[in-house]
């Protein structure tokens, strides 16, 4: 897959040291919505580290990262009444409209 910048991109597990950046993402997502009127959303705070840190160790977080290994986008996975619920897809607005957040709705119809 390929960012718009030309950046190739990768899906992959997220990992304990990407969760400062998950932080990122969302609050840089968010903004889009402050564009729209929508502050409330916009305001809104990222889930916190320790809730974050649960998904990496339960494997139920995943990014694309760039071709630095950063990463652009994420999702988080829960199981709601047995069945795969999406808790959080965000992508950083660089890099949004290339098709990442259909890429990891697809991974995550696959899990678990």
């Amino acid at each position: 897959m390929k960012s718009r910048e030309g950046d190739a991109t990768s899906l992959r597990d997220a990992s304990f040291t990407d969760l400062p950046r998950l932080l990122e993402i969302e609050r840089q997502a968010g903004e889009v919505f402050r564009d729209v009127g929508m502050n409330l959303v916009a305001n809104d705070e990222p889930l916190s580290l320790e809730l974050l840190r649960g998904y990496v160790e339960r494997g139920q977080a995943w990014v694309i990262a760039d071709h630095v290994d950063v990463p652009v986008a994420y999702l988080l996975a829960d199981v709601v009444d047995g069945s795969g619920h999406v808790e959080q897809v965000s992508v950083i607005p660089g890099h949004a409209r290339q098709g990442l957040g259909r890429v990891l709705l697809d991974h995550a119809c696959e899990w678990p």
